[in-house]
């Protein structure tokens, strides 16, 4: 859905946000943040890499919050699931339109958790 401007397109996308623990359940094992941006990069061609400090089960861990302007969520989806499986992850955060989702090992969605 493009916008004309004089001499100029602005292309508007939808934003999905993913939040990605950087810890392992049960496990002292980190995540190095390398293997995150590299995972995303074989799908995703642009995106933007925040740093944050997530709250997973009341424990403090680092999280990675990865923004992507796409105009395909199954996509984002898919990246997401991706991302869980290869971090061994219980699950990942995705947040589409203001809603979030917790893309779980059970690979269906669980809203609002």
């Amino acid at each position: 859905m493009p916008i004309q401007h004089v001499n100029e397109v602005v292309v508007m996308l939808p934003v999905h946000k993913l939040y990605v623990g950087l810890s392992r359940p049960d496990s002292h094992i980190k995540i190095n943040p390398d293997d995150v941006v590299s995972a995303v990069a074989e799908r995703i061609e642009s995106f933007t890499i925040s740093d944050a400090q997530g709250y997973f089960r009341g424990v403090p861990e680092h999280t990675l919050v990865i923004t992507i302007a796409h105009d395909d969520r199954y996509l984002v989806e898919n990246v997401a699931q991706d991302l869980r499986a290869r971090l061994q992850q219980e699950g990942v955060g995705l947040e589409c339109d203001g809603v979030y989702t917790r893309i779980t090992s059970a690979e269906v969605p669980v809203s609002g958790v």
